[in-house]
């Protein structure tokens, strides 16, 4: 028979358990699915159709809409929202706007049932590269150490013309996220000249994966507009 301490136990962690459950909405947990307080894939369609102004309202929009909100998962996914916010502010060339939304990002509480450290790794990653730092870029990319910071040296080599350093670091990201289409996406591009069956696979294999995922990295939609240029790019030759 059970004793006392074991019943006890088991009470607290069911409460625990319920507690969490209740706090953190399933549908909130996910970084890359966070459509519990608003449609991401509007943002996302916009930026992929070239409308970066409407993408901004509509991410801003969001950021509203968590901020308004009472529920509990609000203050986490509002700061998911404010990074996405940051790399439009970036690409728009509005980089003391994108700094202050990291900052106030920065200080919204985190979670160990959710974690954002790769929308807040790029959101950093790309002000300083579009800020005209790419060696900090580089250096901040090379300390994180993971996919989606290989995908960004990728695309800073691809910049730079230096093709070979932007394959391997591509294609190391590729190994281990196979289906990221911000990757497959700058493959294309590195591909192109060389190969351009390979890159049109590529492209659009990054355009399927975008245009069924959602996720509030603005950055990944940002680098899929390249296949979706180099799709038509290719099919008119």
């Amino acid at each position: 028979m059970e004793n006392v301490r074991d019943r006890w136990a088991k009470w607290l962690g069911a409460c625990w358990f319920l507690a969490l459950a209740c706090l953190v909405p399933s549908r909130a947990i996910a970084m890359g699915n966070v459509d519990y307080f608003c449609d991401s894939r509007r943002v996302a369609q916009a930026i992929l159709a070239d409308d970066l102004d409407k993408a901004l309202r509509l991410s801003l929009d969001c950021e509203e809409t968590a901020r308004r909100s009472r529920d509990p998962a609000a203050e986490l996914v509002l700061k998911g929202y404010m990074f996405a916010t940051a790399e439009l502010l970036t690409e728009a060339g509005s980089f003391m706007q994108a700094g202050d939304h990291i900052s106030l990002a920065a200080r919204l509480p985190s979670s160990f049932l959710v974690s954002l450290d790769e929308i807040e790794d790029t959101a950093n990653g790309y002000l300083l590269e579009r800020g005209g730092r790419q060696a900090d870029a580089l250096a901040l990319y090379r300390k994180i150490d993971k996919p989606h910071a290989w995908t960004r040296m990728a695309a800073i080599f691809l910049a730079r013309n230096e093709v070979e350093l932007a394959r391997s670091w591509a294609q190391k990201s590729l190994q281990q996220s196979p289906d990221d289409a911000a990757t497959l996406a700058i493959l294309g591009a590195i591909t192109e000249k060389t190969d351009s069956v390979r890159a049109l696979a590529y492209y659009q294999r990054a355009l399927e994966l975008a245009e069924n995922t959602n996720s509030i990295n603005a950055l990944t939609y940002l680098e899929v507009r390249r296949a979706r240029s180099g799709v038509a790019r290719l099919r008119s030759k």
